[in-house]
């Protein structure tokens, strides 16, 4: 099912999951086969195999605790429940409750019963029996939580998998409790299986061709990128040259002398005009070579320290003090080190032209961390805010408050982010200052399925 480019928690609970749901089938298996082993062999073959079905409810604690940590959804109570201290906790009970299993307190003897012309052996429990059952309930109890998750879910992909996968789940595992009432033991295994089996299969069937379907669309965007950009760029081309000789002329004119005062003046005007729309031009052959990126792993804290010691001389030119890369890690993951470098880069000077008029102290600050499978950056000035009704269309072409400016820089930055599959947003903007957030992934899991 998976195509492993790299092992995650994530994948591996959720094969964990299907290892147990098969391992779980083999221990209730070993019950109908007494014509070929005596008591005792299957006795010892059971209680090894049992692991699966007490492993079974660990896995999907497991899966879900990865769910939340890789999608990063703020569910309340179940941000509490499903952590990866609690997955440890929960590991330890499952090897206390498979120890027991080898006591005659959970199960004490197997007994020889005929049902329907089968002989099969079924296990009688002890007095702490129940601890298994109750081990099996919990099954119910954590897809239950899945299902419920998966409502709350904004990643629409996770959300169909897991309300799928949960509710499938669910039924075959109340089918799975039929396991410890005497007699029914065979046909409530082999319809869980039925169920499970299949309903999984569909699950991950139904997840896969959504994110086919996706790809596609990315595809079918990335044609009609790549045609508006030679179109574009062939007409940009078209415009500059006509434009280059315009400037030339107005260089030449301007150091013509006697020239009236009010006529150079309007040749100057005409000319910083010219050199705007070449300046428009230059930013929108940016805007579209921005989709190209050439990955290759490599560690952020030293792209973000070179790209602050490349505007250090910036900042102390206007008495802006830059301060030192806050980090607590060393982070390494695949990106384009020219086309991150120059989102940071714009960054960086938007805050200090946000800053250049302020008067007393003026700082830029440098956040790096990760949290899930996604690398943060925090790029925070002390300047006054960018005004509220902008925030909406920040990232938009051609949107700005600036007077000399494009309104092109955040939204080159915005594409370079969507081609790395990341985001850059605004995590606070007020009269203080102003917070961008940039967001990589360190883990791809558009690649864990196979295509």
């Amino acid at each position: 099912m998976f195509k492993f480019s790299k092992l995650t928690p994530f994948s591996l609970s959720l094969a964990g999951i299907m290892m147990c749901e098969l391992v779980w089938l083999w221990y209730v298996g070993i019950l109908y086969v007494p014509e070929m082993l005596d008591e005792q062999t299957i006795e010892w073959i059971f209680r090894i195999m049992r692991i699966g079905s007490l492993s079974f409810p660990t896995m999907i604690f497991f899966n879900l605790t990865e769910t939340l940590v890789y999608s990063q959804e703020k569910i309340g109570f179940l941000n509490k429940l499903f952590t990866r201290k609690n997955v440890y906790r929960y590991m330890v009970i499952t090897v206390i409750l498979y120890a027991l299993n080898w006591t005659s307190m959970t199960v004490k003897e197997m007994k020889l019963v005929s049902l329907g012309g089968f002989d099969h052996y079924y296990p009688v429990y002890g007095v702490l029996g129940f601890t298994q059952f109750l081990q099996t309930l919990s099954i119910v109890v954590w897809l239950s939580c899945g299902v419920y998750m998966a409502l709350k879910m904004k990643n629409e992909y996770l959300k169909a998998f897991h309300s799928r996968f949960s509710v499938i789940a669910i039924l075959g595992s109340f089918m799975g409790l039929m396991n410890f009432i005497e007699g029914a033991v065979i046909y409530a295994t082999l319809l869980s299986a039925v169920i499970f089996t299949v309903g999984i299969m569909y699950a991950f069937h139904h997840f896969r061709e959504k994110v086919m379907e996706h790809e596609r669309k990315l595809e079918i965007e990335k044609i009609k990128m790549e045609y508006v950009g030679y179109a574009t760029s062939s007409l940009i081309h078209e415009i500059k040259n006509p434009l280059t000789v315009v400037n030339g002329y107005f260089q030449l004119i301007q150091q013509q002398e006697g020239l009236d005062e009010n006529i150079r003046r309007m040749i100057k005007i005409t000319d910083n005009s010219a050199k705007h729309i070449e300046n428009v031009l230059n930013e929108f052959v940016k805007f579209v070579n921005t989709k190209e990126i050439k990955l290759e792993y490599q560690s952020a804290n030293a792209l973000i320290k070179q790209t602050m010691d490349m505007m250090k001389i910036k900042s102390d030119e206007r008495n802006i003090i830059l301060h030192n890369l806050e980090e607590d890690q060393e982070i390494t993951l695949a990106f384009d080190t020219s086309r991150i470098s120059q989102v940071l880069i714009n960054l960086y000077k938007n805050a200090i032209e946000a800053m250049e008029d302020n008067d007393g102290e003026k700082h830029i600050y440098t956040k790096l961390y990760s949290s899930g499978y996604n690398l943060h950056v925090e790029i925070k000035d002390t300047g006054n805010g960018i005004p509220k009704e902008m925030l909406d269309t920040i990232f938009k072409p051609f949107k700005t408050n600036k007077e000399k400016g494009t309104g092109l820089g955040l939204s080159i930055c915005q594409n370079i982010m969507l081609a790395h599959k990341g985001e850059i947003s605004i995590k606070e903007s007020n009269e203080n200052g102003t917070t961008f957030l940039l967001t990589l992934p360190i883990e791809d899991y558009s690649t864990m399925f196979i295509k």
